[in-house]
């Protein structure tokens, strides 16, 4: 038993072997293979089509029309989905939150989903609210009370309610202006400070990614093109696909996470 949960503690937290998905007969991602380790932030950047996307539906479970090839193990055991251990932040954080509903039963409701108790779960949520700068007397209002960054950053505040080991995150930043680009940045450090998990990210901000992560995969029409720490791979890319991203994006102000 002590060598098992040697090896469990020592698994990274999501392990994937010759991955590879088709849909519809074409091909989207080609024999991923990647280990992303536990308690840190992986961002996952590509251009449009590179099969981000994808990779996060199979993660998820939603895999109508996929044809899958390889595996993938969370924790060193095989993937069985819908798993309680992962929970996703889409895009658009108002596909949360029902205009009816407030904001206390629509941040609560992946609770009743898990057929717990919301009431005992309540002053964790509260405790969420207060943490990332959340009023928690605001549970009675509607969503549209709430600007886009605060709806954005009380989606997280829903997933995190399941207790999740790993959350992923689609585009947090997609359309934010700098100021709230470095902000998201601090709140997302912040989130994993103070709720140690797996983050893993898709984006194609190179700036947001080399600010918050600790690794980076880099994939292009499906095939993983570059991985490493993001401080590496953004200031020494070993592909020309690479250097062409970075090229056409300005970092000489980035502010690398530390650590």
């Amino acid at each position: 038993m002590d060598l098992e949960k040697e090896k469990m503690k020592n698994d990274p937290a999501i392990l994937v072997r010759n991955l590879s998905i088709s849909i519809h007969g074409n091909s989207i991602l080609k024999n991923l293979s990647v280990s992303i380790e536990k308690f840190k932030i992986t961002c996952i950047v590509g251009e449009s089509g590179s099969g981000k996307s994808t990779f996060f539906k199979y993660l998820l479970g939603l895999r109508e029309g996929m044809q899958v090839e390889g595996s993938a193990f969370i924790f060193g055991e095989e993937l069985i989905v819908p798993s309680d251990k992962i929970q996703i932040v889409f895009q658009d954080p108002f596909l949360y939150f029902n205009p009816n509903w407030n904001l206390e039963k629509s941040l609560l409701e992946p609770v009743f989903l898990q057929k717990k108790d919301p009431e005992k779960l309540k002053p964790i949520l509260l405790k969420n609210l207060e943490m990332f700068s959340l009023d928690p007397n605001s549970i009675h209002k509607k969503p549209d009370e709430f600007s886009g960054g605060e709806l954005q950053r009380l989606s997280i505040v829903r997933a995190l309610m399941t207790e999740p080991e790993i959350l992923l995150m689609d585009e947090p930043v997609s359309g934010l202006d700098r100021l709230v680009l470095e902000d998201t940045i601090a709140f997302i450090h912040r989130l994993q400070k103070q709720n140690p998990m797996t983050l893993v990210i898709i984006t194609h901000d190179l700036e947001f990614a080399g600010g918050v992560s600790d690794s980076v995969i880099v994939l292009n029409r499906g095939e993983i093109i570059e991985f490493g720490r993001s401080t590496e791979v953004f200031s020494n890319p070993q592909n020309e696909t690479t250097k062409g991203l970075l090229k056409a994006r300005n970092l000489s102000g980035i502010r690398w996470k530390e650590g």
